[in-house]
């Protein structure tokens, strides 16, 4: 598999940990604890429609939204430079499920885990930057929000890079 088709497959991360958030623990990346925060604030969960970008100008580069159209059934809408930049290439417009014969179908369960639960989940690990030699460590968090029907409809998350590899 080229380096260009394990981007395409979202093969190029490696060691991910995905653990339920822990509200007593920081995050160890800025405009992911930023994402977290906010959503605390808000209604845990809130609703999509108090998700302004604008109210997110200074870490609009890190975040990502995914539409839950169905149970195990998603739709990038947004992806942020930094989001680009760390996963290999922007996904917006694309669908994914479950019963995708790739990658994809591990993210979409992790997404579908977290509407489920209602409550935010972390990743961590490491991923391939095209163009650049090595790993480099990043953080994410998804967070739930409900859609105009009272459901989880919509997944906001912040991804970023690490300066430090993980412990």
């Amino acid at each position: 598999m080229s380096e260009l088709e394990r981007i395409n497959d979202f093969t190029n991360f490696r060691g991910i940990r995905a653990r339920l958030t822990d509200f007593d623990r920081p995050l160890r990346g800025f405009r992911t604890q930023s994402l977290l925060t906010w959503w605390q604030s808000n209604g845990a969960p809130p609703h999509r429609s108090q998700f302004d970008i604008l109210d997110h100008a200074a870490n609009a580069a890190s975040l990502f939204l995914v539409r839950r159209l169905e149970p195990g059934r998603f739709q990038y809408r947004l992806s942020g430079q930094e989001v680009i930049r760390i996963v290999g290439r922007n996904s917006r417009g694309e669908y994914f499920s479950t019963a995708d014969p790739s990658s994809r179908a591990a993210f979409a369960q992790h997404l579908e885990n977290v509407a489920q639960d209602r409550t935010p989940w972390v990743c961590e690990g490491t991923t391939e930057i095209a163009g650049r030699v090595g790993l480099i460590s990043f953080e994410s968090v998804d967070c739930p929000l409900f859609g105009d029907d009272g459901e989880i409809g919509w997944i906001i998350g912040g991804m970023e890079a690490l300066k430090h590899p993980q412990p």
